[in-house]
Parts: structure tokens; sequence; C-alpha cells
């Protein structure tokens, strides 16, 4: 849990074959390269951040065959430089009792190659919520009710499928939120009663 700083070159927290129970917090400051990454390792409980996670290339790296169960959730800033500010990596998944990415703060960008999955939204951007670079989307996400949730928040930069966004009610949702950039999909959307649904939105850039 951490309420400080920890600052580095290369790896903030770096869990490296490992397993971490109870989860990771922050509510400090986390900066390095990449500030967080997690290889072919399990966290159980989830990463919490309600401060700063800051890196040059990544905020949170997700790659080999990890394992994050309890979700990502942010409340405060993740941040990738050349990178992106949460990243997903073949073979790992991401997993959450409801959500498995819930964001209500600031993130620079999304980007999945693996599997994130949730209950209800696998990935929630909601009250308020930005992700200011855009989602990618290379592997699946996968939620009990929606896929991708947009509710009453922004993503900049656009949404980009190459892979496969589903939910069992709604693959992608948008309600009183905004998508700039466009979607673009050549991968599959799809949702049990409704692939894309926009309710009071604004999608700039076409669909």
């Amino acid at each position: 849990n951490n309420s400080g700083t920890i600052a580095a070159t290369t790896y903030g927290i770096s869990v490296f074959n490992s397993t971490v129970s109870a989860g990771i917090t922050n509510s400090g400051s986390i900066s390095a390269s990449s500030s967080i990454v997690l290889f072919n390792s399990t966290v159980i409980g989830g990463v919490r951040n309600s401060g700063s996670i800051s890196g040059a290339s990544s905020g949170i790296n997700v790659v080999g065959t990890s394992l994050i169960t309890g979700g990502i959730s942010n409340t405060g800033t993740i941040v990738g430089g050349s990178g992106a500010g949460i990243y997903v990596g073949v073979g790992s998944t991401v997993v959450g009792a409801s959500s498995g990415i819930n964001n209500r703060g600031y993130i620079s960008s999304i980007d999945n190659a693996g599997l994130i999955t949730g209950s209800g939204a696998a990935v929630l951007i909601t009250a308020g919520g930005l992700i200011a670079s855009g989602i990618t989307n290379s592997g699946t996400i996968n939620g009990g009710s929606t896929g991708l949730n947009l509710q009453r928040a922004t993503i900049s930069g656009g949404l980009a499928n190459s892979g496969t966004i589903f939910g069992n009610s709604y693959g992608f949702v948008a309600f009183r939120s905004t998508l700039g950039g466009g979607l673009s999909n050549t991968g599959l959307i799809s949702g049990v009663n409704l692939g894309i649904y926009a309710i009071e939105s604004t999608i700039s850039g076409g669909l």
C-alpha cells in the first residue's frame, strides 16, 4: 500500500514470477519508465489507484501469463508516455467481480491484447472519467452485461477494435458520453441485444 513516493529509472514496482495477495494500492505517486509491471505473475485483490501512476513508457504493464483478480480501478491518474496507460498483453487476464477495468479518473490510453472480463461491464468508464488517447483492442473484452460501457464519460482518440468486444446484453454502450476520434472495427463487436448502443451521446469521427 503506497501513500508516499516510489520513483525509479526502470520499474517502480516489478512483480516477476510471483503472487501478490491483498492487491496493489496506490494513493501516492509511482513513476518510472514502466511504473507497474507484472510478468508471469498473479495479483489477488486487484490494482487500485487514487494517486498518480506515471511511466515514460507505460503506466501499468500486464504481460506474460499474468492474472489480476479484482480488476483495475482508477480514480486518480494513470499515464503512459510512449506506450499505454494500461497495457494487457497476449496471454494475460484482468478479471473483476463487476468490471475488469473501472475508471472514474484519467487514463492516457488502454491497449488490450489479452482478456479483460467482468460480470457487469468488462470495461467501465464513468462519472466523468477520461481516456485521453483512446482504447485499442486486439484481444477480448467480455462482459456479463456489456463489453465496454461509457457512462457520462469521455474517450478521446477513438476506439479501435480488431479483436472481440462482447456483452451478454450490449457490446458497446455510450450513455450521455463523448467518443472523439470515432470507432474503427475490423473485429467483432457483439451483444445479445445490441452490438453498439449510443444514447444522448456525441460520436465524432464516424462509426
